[in-house]
């Protein structure tokens, strides 16, 4: 006869085996709402997401307060269901403190980020005091919040992906020898089952004096991104670290040479976009025309897809359409013969572009994100308060040129 205490400890194993089982069962090379970084809202140099989409809405970091808006209200509700908070109308800092969307000792917001995994919000945000960051997870439906981990570095980029939380961070240190390099990649799991930690990406580390990662994109069971060695920076090479083998490979193509760079990497109808481009001296003009590839979702089989696409344009997906867009290329050289509208350009999964469409009249200095496939959200804060510019997708294919018309909410 099994006594009560035993029972309880074989089923308490069983239960850990088959979690663990779970966890390291490989999940399926697609996107998963809900699970996998959202490559759609990264805007500019992606060190800041302020945006997650999420069914009907969209979850919504401004300053210290994490809201959700409504499409069918059009309006803002902080994430706390917590009786009689006063949120962010409380002027009492300690009551405020207690507010389930309120983010304790926020200093900026310069580099933060929101992340929604599993029921969760994940915000990176600078800490007080420190060269360093906290991560706070916020319950999606407000019910509470913790502040689960700080990161004594400086955040240059901050996602979540597949239940990790991946870092970049460091930066340059004067040493006694000169200046150190401590930019370091690393992933924090997310799993209640242990303490939450920084593990290093072993596999990345052997690759040798990396001077810097950049362009981080996420898709499946796959991370995707830039990486320059510090013997030749200007070289920019791209690589895929497999989050389940735990294994890091290259990208190559087979007329590549010692001034072949990669970049701007994205992912659209299952398959890794990036662009190739050689560095044969340092003054290519921004409208050398350059390939774009696309590559199985590991970076494997390689091939061109479209020519004759400018330097200095973008690439996005937000899984319906493939887009390159001018934004940067307008922003730096104005208004010109080739370039007369500054315009994102559509494609459809057969690569066949379907629409030009303009931007509004906007004050960004970085990219703008593209949104996902039915709604594009975008923060914007003015000297008359802050809201969202929401972009309704649907009208895609009818632009030709034109500039989309985004309708404006404001928080009151």
């Amino acid at each position: 006869m099994i006594n009560i205490s035993k029972q309880k400890c074989i089923s308490f194993f069983l239960i850990l085996v088959l979690f663990l089982s779970g966890c390291s069962k490989k999940q399926p090379d697609t996107y998963i709402p809900g699970s996998d970084y959202q490559n759609f809202y990264k805007f500019g140099t992606g060190r800041q997401m302020l945006v997650q989409e999420y069914k009907d809405g969209c979850y919504v970091l401004h300053e210290d307060f994490v809201y959700f808006f409504s499409n069918e209200s059009g309006s803002f509700t902080p994430v706390c269901d917590k009786p009689n908070c006063m949120h962010d109308k409380e002027t009492d800092a300690e009551k405020k403190k207690n507010c389930i969307a309120h983010l304790d000792n926020f200093v900026g917001s310069f580099r933060s980020s929101i992340q929604l995994y599993n029921g969760n919000l994940y915000v990176c945000y600078e800490a007080p005091g420190i060269e360093g960051s906290y991560i706070t997870r916020i319950a999606a439906d407000g019910s509470h919040k913790e502040k689960i981990y700080t990161i004594n570095d400086m955040v240059i980029h901050f996602f979540v992906h597949r239940g990790n939380a991946f870092v970049y961070k460091g930066g340059y240190q004067s040493t006694e020898d000169g200046v150190e390099n401590t930019m370091k990649l690393v992933k924090i799991p997310l799993n209640d089952l242990y303490p939450v930690r920084e593990e290093s990406i072993n596999c990345l580390d052997e690759l040798g004096d990396i001077e810097r990662l950049y362009d981080f994109t996420a898709y499946g069971n796959y991370l995707c991104f830039g990486l320059a060695y510090k013997d030749n920076p200007a070289i920019e090479r791209a690589y895929v670290y497999d989050i389940v083998k735990d294994e890091i490979n290259e990208i190559t193509i087979p007329d590549m040479s010692e001034s072949t760079c990669f970049g701007k990497y994205t992912f659209f109808d299952e398959k890794l976009f990036f662009q190739r481009y050689e560095l044969n001296n340092k003054n290519i003009p921004p409208d050398e025309p350059t390939d774009i590839y696309c590559a199985e979702p590991d970076g494997s089989n390689p091939r061109i897809v479209l020519s004759n696409v400018p330097l200095f344009y973008m690439l996005q997906s937000d899984g319906k359409y493939f887009y390159t867009n001018n934004f940067s290329m307008y922003e730096t050289f104005g208004k010109s013969e080739k370039e007369p509208i500054q315009a994102m350009f559509a494609y459809d999964t057969d690569l066949k572009q379907v629409d030009t469409i303009g931007y509004p009249e906007n004050d960004q200095w970085e990219i703008p994100a593209i949104g996902g496939q039915n709604y594009y959200y975008e923060h914007f804060s003015d000297d008359e308060g802050w809201g969202l510019k929401v972009w309704d997708k649907s009208l895609i294919g009818t632009y030709n040129g034109k500039a989309y018309v985004p309708v404006i909410y404001r928080y009151e």
